[in-house]
């Protein structure tokens, strides 16, 4: 079996440098993370855990119809490579760089839980595992106790606008743009001026790369329950589609307008998720 010396590691945001990390112990030799064959009826499920000042994970493997209670995490690849590792079961199993920055995050917010992660508990190299495994993703997705939507690291105009998007919804509910988006005005309304970094941060995290694919948008359709996670921070889903939904009623999507993004690509798809979820209800 082949052998591999650890020495990536990871180094997470400015808010987390005192907490655990996918540090893995440097100069030791480990032997490459091997998957046991799956079946047709059974789904894997990873957790993240302490050990002392690093982070270690344990993939285990359950029946489908006697899964305990899990996470599923929805989140795009961005064509990245599997260029990192991380130690799982005392061995070396590569994952993307997206999937080793937020390891640590899901720690931090949900500690122990079991986790479903497709580029882990799916062996990326296995057709045959695929093939077995990917028909099974909307039971995992309808099952979960809540789907976590990572939209990557935060920072600090990003912070910002999730902060102030409680406080703006019912702003935005009695502001018209047509009238005008001059600052006196939107000022009047309690909203921040054209200039102010909460736009610049709404515009940023709208612009997401999550947001513009459709099969992450039916993940969170399946869901019973969907938050947003952005670094550390964390919002419910019907939160932010009801942002979005405000803002284009509000008339102030020039506000957060980008040329690479489509604002009513998203705020189509925002409203898709609400919509599915509240015919749940009924």
């Amino acid at each position: 079996m082949p052998y591999f010396t650890a020495s990536c590691s990871l180094t997470p945001g400015p808010r987390h440098q005192q907490t655990s990390s996918n540090i893995v112990t440097p100069m030791r030799s480990y032997s490459r993370f091997v998957y046991s064959p799956s079946a047709s009826n059974t789904i894997r499920l990873l957790r993240v855990l302490r050990d002392e000042d690093q982070l270690r994970y344990c993939l285990s493997t359950f029946s489908k119809d006697n899964i305990p209670n899990f996470y599923a995490l929805s989140y795009s690849w961005d064509g990245q490579s599997r260029d990192q590792v991380i130690l799982c079961d005392d061995t070396l199993l590569a994952v993307t760089s997206n999937v080793q920055k937020l390891l640590p995050y899901l720690h931090l917010e949900y500690k122990s839980n079991y986790i479903w992660i497709d580029a882990i508990c799916i062996d990326q190299d296995s057709p045959i595992d695929q093939n077995t495994q990917i028909p099974l993703m909307q039971i995992i997705y309808t099952k979960a106790i809540k789907v976590i939507v990572w939209l990557g690291e935060s920072d600090a105009r990003v912070d910002r606008a999730l902060e102030a998007i409680p406080e703006l919804i019912p702003r935005l509910r009695g502001f018209d743009g047509r009238l005008g988006l001059n600052d006196d005005r939107m000022m009047s309304h309690g909203l921040p001026k054209r200039s102010d970094e909460i736009w610049h941060g709404t515009r940023d995290l709208l612009s997401r790369s999550w947001f513009t694919r459709l099969w992450v948008f039916q993940e969170a359709v399946l869901a019973e329950s969907v938050v947003v996670m952005c670094g550390n921070r964390i919002m419910n889903m019907d939160e932010l589609v009801d942002f979005t939904a405000s803002m284009a009623s509000a008339s102030v999507v020039d506000l957060t307008r980008d040329t690479d993004s489509d604002f009513f690509a998203v705020l189509t798809g925002l409203a898709m998720v609400q919509r599915i979820s509240l015919s749940k209800e009924w």
